[in-house]
């Protein structure tokens, strides 16, 4: 009996999940910020995958970052990425499998915080906890675009409750699947790394941290775990310098303007009923003295701390605390189901937070999630018109366009040039690291000749604030070239957060022919990777000799 209700409540939260995260599966507009390059790095391991370089790897991906100049592997780790890379194995380069492949962490991440919970509570409150983190609109969001977040706050949910299990029960084993959890989600995404601190706070709450390190199985698991991230350090100290800068930087981290920043996300990340409960929940566990809810505090105190003292402070980085927050939410509703009769606890705990959830989810569904029309069009009309397999954009939403390059053309024979490769340079942002490569029309006709490009696809408007964008525009509506295709962009998106700059939509994506184009002639390209610290350089020609080795 016990074990067919917690399959019925299982799948009830996947219901619930799949309601409110595959929300627009099939419409490859939706589009967020980052959500492009996780998207492409999934595809490059997808075609690494078909073609199994062995013979030149590094070549082979130094290439393919040249032709399709939007991936983030080295900056962002590849976990996420490959797992949806395996499902486009059987499906090709589609958008909605990336999504599906997140869905496929969810699931992990609902059962992890289903048994984790119930493990203290009993299986409403572990229903219903999952039930409210789920329709948590902040959280909600994340499922519409291929983002990380809620991949590794699921590895983080299983991680947690492996560890929180090795506490109750003391078998190593479950010790070493914690500890491979753990990994797993740092490959995923390095914040979940918070983890290691929560362990140790867990540990020394129950008063067995010395007992544990005395342990065989803690000094194997610790050996095992050094292993396992070896790599990842390395590749972040070779090619994660913002990554660095974003954990170590120069923030002043003992100013109290630094330690009240994570306190105002809370208020970004819970809805304030859910708030306002989960701080009735916490003070009423708190004064009936509740062990059960300390695995739950400590995660919200670690996260608090861990993500107060780095540098970086995207809302996005602390999520690891909402299904905690989700926790003692619910607990008013167990504490008080537990003074009612036997028959009305369950129907009165799942009312309750049946209501809360109900609300939420219906925040999640009004609002609109974030989209981008036009550059499906535009790559598709580049691959049917262009004379040369060299293109060239300059537009803010160029990953979007890079990908639609690569999975509209299943014969991979375009090249992708980016204007904010070639021309300028950034970090993230427009704001950061920016270095200009070219000055003149001059600079810029001799790219476009040299690199054989026919088509040129362009914003209307620059955001980047470099003059030689502008310059780049200019340029375009001289008699050189031929206007031949002008594709509305529909977008809600935001480009900044400052009032008086441009959105994305109400404007055009503009298709260009440069009259005089060559086939491709000579020329090294050179792109500059702020991001990670580096400068690729390949020789075109040879690259593409090595393109057609792998048709």
């Amino acid at each position: 009996m016990a074990r067919f209700r917690d399959e019925l409540l299982l799948a009830s939260l996947i219901a619930l999940a799949a309601l409110i995260l595959l929300r627009g599966l099939g419409n490859d507009s939706l589009g967020f910020p980052d959500a492009d390059r996780i998207l492409m790095d999934s595809v490059f391991l997808r075609d690494l995958l078909v073609d199994l370089p062995l013979a030149d790897p590094i070549g082979y991906t130094k290439d393919y970052f040249v032709q399709y100049p939007a991936l983030s592997i080295g900056y962002r780790p590849p976990f996420f990425p490959f797992v949806a890379a395996l499902l486009q194995l059987l499906v090709g380069p589609e958008m909605w499998a990336t999504r599906l492949a997140l869905f496929g962490f969810v699931l992990v991440g609902v059962a992890s915080s289903y048994f984790w919970i119930r493990r203290h509570y009993g299986p409403w409150p572990a229903w219903g906890a999952t039930a409210l983190w789920l329709t948590t609109p902040y959280l909600a969001q994340w499922g519409w675009y291929t983002m990380a977040e809620l991949t590794v706050l699921s590895m983080a949910l299983l991680a947690a409750n492996l560890f929180d299990k090795y506490l109750a029960e003391g078998k190593p084993a479950l010790l070493y699947w914690s500890v491979l959890a753990v990994a797993l989600a740092a490959w995923t995404k390095q914040t979940a790394l918070f983890l290691l601190p929560w362990f140790a706070a867990m540990a020394l709450a129950e008063g067995r941290f010395l007992a544990i390190l005395r342990r065989r199985e803690a000094w194997i698991a610790a050996f095992g775990l050094g292993v396992l991230l070896a790599p990842l350090v390395a590749m972040t100290l070779m090619l994660g310098d913002l990554n660095l800068e974003q954990s170590v930087g120069g923030t002043n981290r003992w100013t109290l303007a630094n330690w009240t920043v994570r306190l105002k996300t809370i208020l970004h990340h819970l809805t304030p009923p859910l708030l306002a409960l989960s701080v009735v929940g916490a003070i009423w566990a708190g004064l009936k003295r509740d062990r059960h809810g300390l695995p739950f505090a400590l995660l919200i105190v670690v996260v608090y701390g861990v993500f107060s003292y780095i540098s970086g402070k995207n809302d996005r980085y602390p999520i690891f605390w909402v299904p905690a927050f989700a926790l003692f939410a619910v607990l008013p509703f167990h504490f008080l189901s537990q003074r009612l009769p036997a028959k009305a606890t369950v129907p009165a705990l799942a009312l309750g937070v049946g209501v809360l959830a109900a609300y939420q989810g219906s925040l999640a569904f009004t609002k609109t999630p974030s989209y981008a029309t036009g550059y499906k069009e535009a790559a598709a009309y580049v691959l049917d018109s262009s004379e040369t397999p060299i293109v060239f954009v300059d537009a803010y939403n160029n990953g979007y366009f890079t990908y639609f390059m690569r999975a509209l053309d299943q014969g991979r024979s375009m090249v992708v040039l980016r204007g904010d490769k070639l021309l300028s340079s950034s970090a993230i942002n427009m704001a950061t690291k920016v270095e200009v490569h070219a000055e003149g029309r001059q600079e810029i006709e001799e790219i476009f000749r040299s690199l054989g490009v026919s088509l040129i696809v362009v914003e209307e408007r620059n955001y980047t604030g470099l003059d030689v964008h502008d310059e780049l525009r200019r340029f375009l509506k001289t008699d050189s070239f031929e206007l031949v295709q002008a594709i509305p962009i529909h977008s809600n998106r935001t480009v900044s957060v400052l009032a008086d700059f441009p959105p994305l939509g109400g404007q055009d994506l503009l298709v260009y022919r440069y009259k005089d184009a060559k086939t491709l002639t000579s020329g090294v390209v050179s792109l500059r990777l702020p991001v990670v610290g580096q400068t690729l350089s390949v020789d075109m020609e040879t690259m593409m000799e090595r393109r057609r080795a792998h048709p």
